[in-house]
């Protein structure tokens, strides 16, 4: 609680005085800053924003804190700014839903100022300003409805349609508030972007604002009534609005007309009553209805809305009766034949189906409301469905052809606006709509349709515009021959001036000049011979009976001729003919045709065109490649080879690829070839997990066995011998079971060394694999008998040699699993599995590591703590020999000093601290040597090259120089006994448990499949 002012000294009223002083000095700088950010904003100064903001740059931020304030935004949309509008909205967003003293946001301010442009701008930034609430919650759009300004009403409903669902706080509409102010034109948009709407949401907001209520109860069609606007009356009635709503004071619509006594309108005062009971199903003397099909087909005929419901109450299922007849006049035929707007989009909505119906005369409801010139319910039908203009009725005409014939220009370009493509449409006669406007005289739809054509610029626009153009109806007749037959020289020109081919022959073989002639038609003759027209006994071209082939059959003959000029022709006619060809799955294509026949340079020509046919595959599941191998055409296949490699790997039936064809007939040459084209082709197996090498075997091909071998060993792939196929089988397995015993030598050929020698080799496959039946090869080379008693027994060392510890007495893979590991065969996985784990990113930083311990600890050795004695000159005994070690140190006390140069210094050999220090160093470093040389060797790729001849010498070289500068001579057998013997001999251990560990992974692989496979094969057995 404040002190009572007398109880203040004179000091503290001075505080407070000048305290006062300040807040008011703040608050005019405050008031000034503001003024001049608005002097700013009314001049459209931006220059002046950013000057003011830089003075104070909480500004904007201290005008935005008060709750009602004029902005700078207000300030220029009340002028007009709009360019600075736009900066300050950008500047800050939120002054854009601010609203000032008067209760008007800028948007609103923008408008009474009749600045509209400015007030679509900031609508551009943020589109929810249409839903802003002013004075009297009355939204920008419900101001454009109040002024009836239609463009800016398009656009607030175009920038946020839900904004036609605000109200004010008197519970108004923007339909409620033009029609009190008398605004019919808005009105009338606005009830139109209400219909518009096709999802079913929309169509729930057109029932819920067409049925609003204001704050007396009223909804628009009693404000329609209470002001006896009869436009606004039918359209209203004409909708989803409900004529049996009451307001507040208890009154329909047709209550307050009647107590008006406004009559003058009939029609709209007959929609208000009560429907006619002529509507509904009437009911006989007893007591049963008529027929469901009558009832509706009446109801259609006078478009009764209401009629339909309480019918399909009736009976739910007779829409769908009416579907199921083939051809019948449904509802929606009745109702657009008698023009009935409102019935036909009800009916279409409830059965869209209904709209491409044809009636017993082959017209849908389309055609009819044509026919009746019911234009306005035509378009209606093709807002909703736009594809309804290529609906093929009677001798196969469109709505497009019909609109042709009768040349109606205006809705000819809607039709066209509404879906281009119907411009490609044929009859059964094969008349383009260009032939239906020359045979109807229609001149001026014929140009319009000729500029249509014209407009698009893009190839397939052009492909269309030649297509149509130079069309020929069954009479083979174009648009030229008619032209000239019926004298139509003004059309004959335009035809000319578009480049048509003025020699095309019909079938009763004459060209458009030949027709000219016959009916003596002298301008036209002459505009053609002046154009290089010419008479079809001239030309070279003569009607053979492929010209009465479809285009697909005429592109399978050019396939099987190899005639690459016929391509061309058929390419240029049908531009795309290879494109629809590519759509089918499983087609005998051009290039497949070309490659059976061998037709190599056919076969370039289409690869080039479309390069995925020779991906594809026909029913047969061959490609084009296992075509021209199964006919042998050499050449073609080395062509497609030449142009994409990867076709080596392409899969046909059951999987096998070209390069297994080639292994399976043993195309030694083209085998070679594709190796080298796609290398990775050697990996591919077929259904049967079959590669080249089980094929090659299984069809007796020694000799492109041995070519697929030579080429995993130049490769380095010999690990793929090992893979087996689905029965378990490698390539050893086959080779032993069909006696092919070159093959077995070849991958065994470890064994013809000698004992010791061999004990150090390594076979090519793994001797050890089990298939299915669990032999392994060595077990079926004895079950076979065909080798020598000394190979075998060779061999079957191989395979001792090679077996993998501690597994025979594995037999399942829930063994293998339950299996206790040692506690180096656990650090062995660790390190293999860190290394296949490892990112490049890490695998660089610890290969970077590695070397600098490696460098470091081989430096340490080549210079040691302490160093070496050095010695200049070199000094001799006193007979001329160099010294030794001993007589050095015997002779350190004589008097002539004599050493050698490159001792330890600080090394005494009779020391036993000096030696145990060196022991240690030279361990430790050892240690340290080897296993950065061996983390080295684990990250780098597998294999001798980078061991034998980089990182052994390296080895001995530091052996060697240990082994030089060790200062005793029982010092080495020491170091190796405790230290060197036991790494070496640990980190061989280890890397064995590495490649046991790998062995083992495929051993349980080949364990797993075969338990795997053995239900099968005793289920199939039994």
């Amino acid at each position: 609680m404040l002190p009572h002012p007398s109880l203040l000294n004179f000091n503290t009223w001075k505080q407070i005085f000048q305290l006062t002083r300040f807040f008011q000095c703040i608050r005019m700088s405050f008031t000034l800053m503001c003024d001049s950010m608005n002097d700013a904003a009314k001049n459209g100064n931006i220059d002046d924003l950013y000057a003011l903001i830089r003075k104070d740059v909480k500004l904007l931020d201290l005008i935005d804190e008060r709750s009602f304030a004029r902005t700078p935004l207000h300030v220029a949309a009340c002028a007009g700014q709009i360019q600075f509008a736009k900066e300050i909205m950008r500047l800050k967003p939120s002054f854009g839903k601010k609203l000032d003293e008067d209760g008007f946001s800028p948007i609103h301010v923008a408008l009474q100022e009749g600045h509209s442009q400015l007030a679509l701008q900031l609508l551009e930034g943020e589109r929810d300003l249409v839903r802003v609430k002013g004075r009297e919650g009355i939204t920008p759009l419900h101001y454009a409805a109040k002024v009836g300004d239609v463009d800016l009403l398009f656009s607030f409903l175009s920038a946020c349609t839900k904004s036609i669902e605000d109200v004010t706080i008197q519970n108004e509409t923007a339909l409620h508030i033009s029609l009190k102010n008398g605004m019919f034109r808005a009105f009338e948009v606005l009830l139109r972007w209400l219909k518009e709407g096709r999802e079913e949401e929309a169509r729930y907001r057109e029932r819920l604002i067409l049925n609003w209520k204001d704050e007396q109860g009223n909804t628009v069609l009693h404000i329609a009534a209470f002001k006896y606007q009869s436009e606004a009356l039918r359209l209203l009635l004409d909708c989803r609005v409900d004529r049996s709503l009451k307001n507040a004071e208890g009154q329909t619509a047709w209550d307050i007309i009647n107590s008006q006594g406004n009559f003058e309108d009939a029609e709209v005062i007959e929609k208000l009553t009560i429907a006619k009971p002529s509507s509904f199903p009437p009911v006989d003397e007893c007591g049963h209805y008529l027929r469901h099909g009558e009832w509706l087909k009446n109801a259609a005929e006078e478009g009764d809305v209401n009629a339909l419901y309480a019918i399909t109450r009736e009976d739910p299922n007779l829409l769908e009766q009416i579907d199921q007849v083939a051809l019948v006049d449904t509802p929606l035929h009745i109702a657009s034949s008698a023009g009935h707007s409102q019935f036909a989009l009800e009916i279409m909505r409830l059965k869209p189906s209904f709209a491409r119906k044809l009636n017993p005369d082959g017209l849908c409801p389309i055609h009819l409301a044509l026919q009746r010139s019911h234009f306005q319910l035509v378009l209606m039908l093709i807002a909703l469905d736009s594809d309804l203009v290529r609906l093929r009725g009677r001798e196969g005409k469109t709505p497009l052809h019909y609109v042709v014939q009768i040349g109606d220009l205006q809705l000819l370009a809607i039709f066209l606006s509404f879906c281009p493509k119907s411009i490609e449409d044929k009859t059964f006669q094969d008349e383009t709509v260009l032939h239906i406007a020359v045979k109807n005289n229609n001149v001026g739809a014929f140009e319009f349709l000729i500029d249509r054509l014209h407009w698009e610029c893009s190839k397939e626009a052009r492909y269309i515009e030649e297509n149509i153009l130079e069309w020929q109806d069954k009479q083979g007749n174009t648009v030229l021959h008619i032209a000239a037959s019926r004298n139509q020289i003004k059309l004959v020109r335009l035809l000319i001036d578009c480049k048509v081919n003025l020699n095309v022959i019909n079938l009763e073989g004459r060209t458009a000049l030949d027709i000219s002639q016959d009916e003596i038609r002298t301008e036209i003759m002459d505009m053609l011979i002046g154009e290089g027209a010419k008479n079809a006994y001239v030309l070279p071209t003569k009607i053979t009976p492929a010209q009465f082939l479809t285009i697909e059959q005429r592109l399978t003959r050019a396939a099987k001729d190899g005639d690459i000029d016929a391509l061309h022709s058929i390419i240029w006619y049908d531009q795309y003919i290879l494109e629809r060809i590519d759509r089918v799955p499983f087609f005998d294509s051009p290039l497949h045709i070309a490659a059976r026949r061998g037709h190599a340079q056919f076969a370039m020509e289409i690869m080039w065109l479309k390069p995925s046919f020779a991906r594809k595959l026909n029913r047969e599941g061959y490609s084009p490649l296992h075509l021209a191998l199964q006919y042998n055409h050499t050449q073609t296949v080395r062509r497609f080879i030449d142009v994409d490699s990867y076709l080596v790997r392409i899969r046909g039936g059951n999987g096998l690829t070209p390069l297994h064809h080639t292994a399976k007939l043993g195309m030694l040459d083209l085998l070679a070839e594709f190796l080298v084209a796609c290398p990775r082709s050697i990996e591919d197996l077929t259904v049967h997990k079959e590669t080249a090498l089980h094929i090659a075997a299984k069809n007796d091909r020694s000799e492109a066995v041995e070519v697929l071998v030579g080429w995993l060993e130049h490769a380095g792939r010999n690990n793929i011998l090992d893979w087996t196929d689905d029965e378990g089988n490698t390539l050893l397995h086959i080779a032993s079971q069909r006696n092919q015993l070159n093959v077995v030598n070849m991958l065994t050929d470890a064994a013809d060394w000698p004992l010791p020698i061999r004990m150090l080799l390594k076979p090519k496959a793994d001797l050890n694999v089990k298939n299915c039946d669990g032999s392994t090869v060595v077990q079926i080379l004895l079950r076979q008998g065909q080798l020598d008693k000394n190979k075998l027994g060779a061999i079957r060392g191989l395979a001792k040699v090679s077996e993998v510890p501690s597994f025979s007495e594995i037999t399942s893979y829930s063994d293998y699993l339950r299996r206790r590991i040692t506690g180096l065969e656990k650090w062995a996985v660790g390190t293999y599995r860190e290394k296949v784990l490892m990112s490049n990113e890490t695998r660089n930083a610890v290969l970077v590591v590695a070397i600098l311990i490696a460098t470091a600890t081989y430096q340490a050795v080549l210079n040691p703590p302490g160093g070496f004695s050095q010695a200049s000159p070199t000094s001799f005994t006193s007979n001329g020999t160099l010294p030794t070690r001993d007589s050095t140190s015997n002779a350190n006390n004589s008097t002539d000093s004599i050493y050698l140069a490159g001792n330890l210094l600080y090394t005494d050999p009779t020391s036993t601290r000096d030696l145990v220090f060196w022991t240690l160093f030279v361990a430790f470093n050892t240690i340290a040597f080897l296993m950065s040389l061996i983390k080295i060797m684990t990250l780098l790729p597998r294999g001798p090259y980078i061991f034998l001849p980089l990182v052994l010498p390296l080895i001995c070289c530091y052996g060697i120089f240990i082994i030089y500068i060790s200062p005793n001579q029982y010092l080495l057998p020491l170091l190796l006994g405790l230290f060197i013997i036991p790494a070496c001999f640990f980190l061989t251990k280890w890397t064995i448990d590495i490649r046991l560990f790998r062995r083992r992974r495929w051993a349980v692989k080949q364990l797993l499949s075969k338990h795997v496979r053995e239900p099968t094969m005793k289920s199939q057995a039994g």
